[in-house]
């Protein structure tokens, strides 16, 4: 009976954390990460990186991620990062910009070394574009009158003389110089005439739509928007890997992926819903899901969330190390003991308390048993008023 009731312990705890991490990344997010509590993933070099100085990322046709750093183009694959540089062909290694045509690879600008199509099913450099002469890039984007068509833009440093081009995506061989009209941009036939964008478009912002949220990059900095007012920065403050920030992708998975200089990459991946309870103090230690309700332990309060709606806060106590739900009763461990409650609507009724100073870790009920263990004090059994302590299977977490 030991046996079993300890091996399902852990299994239902392993179980229970994991759900526990997820609900968290869940709930307790502005719009993907919270004040105290951030979900960025940051991936520099301690994890393999080739670089932490990353000037872009990038996704490509077949889904793949590409990194233009200042040792050259990366990607991952096969449980490690690779890296195109100078050694295996690659004309340098400062990738200073990059973006992905969606069909067969990346119009990549390197420092000092012009720009190139680099072909990523072939992983190599297919095309380079040496008529732009000494011409300093400034941007690239993909136009938004039409899709098929990459715009360039770039200066002569002698001149300082503005230079617009564009690539069509089905013959990426071709650099066509652009005409400026009237504050637009056009592609200019012997008969026709196709606006590709406004003037301004390619000095526009950066912007990631996100659910009720919209990401703009101004400068080095990512501002938090929303229904077009500035509601925070994403910053080191809230999790970032670095504050300078260099260039913001959003994947076709819906993870956003910022490419920063001398913090590697940060990574916010999509979990949905994505629910907003923004409270810059809060601590959450654990959050439960119990009859499509939401339950969250945090700084000796129990908050309960249902339908994005905070239904009530009741102060528990702040010594509380975890707490278990089972039908109307509510229970609760820390440094007191196990106590145990019976919710009534937004209300606590106590009921009894089972004294234990070491400290309450887990609670966990089986069949009609309460189970929690201890910090080096073994586990408990109770069974209606009585306790059973079984002290050769000790348990932390």
């Amino acid at each position: 009976m030991i046996n079993m009731l300890a091996n399902f312990f852990y299994k239902s705890i392993v179980t229970k954390n994991k759900k526990v991490v997820g609900l968290f990344l869940i709930v307790f997010s502005s719009f993907l990460f919270s004040q105290e509590a951030s979900i960025i993933e940051n991936i520099t070099e301690t994890e393999g990186l080739p670089s932490n100085y990353v000037f872009n990322a990038n996704e490509d046709q077949n889904g793949v991620i590409w990194l233009g750093t200042d040792k050259g183009l990366a990607t991952y694959q096969d449980g490690e990062w690779i890296t195109l540089d100078v050694d295996n062909g690659m004309p340098g290694n400062y990738i200073n910009k990059a973006i992905s045509d969606k069909k067969n690879g990346l119009l990549i600008y390197l420092s000092e070394r012009g720009l190139y199509y680099f072909d990523t099913n072939k992983r190599r450099i297919t095309v380079k574009y040496p008529s732009l002469g000494n011409l300093i890039l400034r941007d690239f984007k993909i136009s938004n009158y039409n899709s098929n068509y990459i715009l360039i833009n770039g200066v002569n440093p002698k001149t300082n003389q503005e230079k617009f081009y564009a690539i069509d995506i089905s013959n990426v061989k071709t650099l066509i110089p652009l005409h400026i009209e009237q504050n637009s941009i056009f592609l200019k036939g012997k008969n026709s005439k196709i606006k590709l964008a406004d003037r301004d478009f390619l000095l526009q912002n950066d912007k990631i739509v996100l659910n009720r949220f919209t990401l703009e990059k101004i400068e080095n900095t990512i501002f938090i928007k929303q229904n077009g007012k500035i509601i925070d920065t994403l910053s080191e403050k809230n999790g970032l890997g670095n504050n300078s920030i260099n260039h913001i992708l959003k994947t076709s998975k819906n993870d956003v992926i910022i490419s920063t200089l001398g913090g590697g990459i940060s990574i916010i991946r999509n979990n949905n819903p994505k629910i907003t309870f923004n409270h810059k103090s809060i601590n959450a230690r654990q959050i439960l899901t119990f009859q499509n309700k939401q339950y969250i332990f945090a700084d000796g309060f129990l908050y309960v969330i249902q339908d994005d709606k905070i239904l009530s806060k009741v102060f528990l106590r702040k010594d509380a190390l975890t707490f278990h739900l089972d039908g109307d009763f509510l229970y609760l461990g820390s440094f007191a003991g196990l106590e145990t409650y019976k919710m009534n609507g937004n209300q606590l009724q106590f009921i009894n308390l089972f004294p234990f100073t070491a400290g309450v870790s887990k609670i966990l009920k089986f069949n009609s048993q309460i189970i929690f263990t201890t910090y080096g004090g073994g586990f408990f059994v109770k069974n209606g008023n009585s306790v059973t302590k079984y002290q050769n299977k000790p348990f932390n977490n």
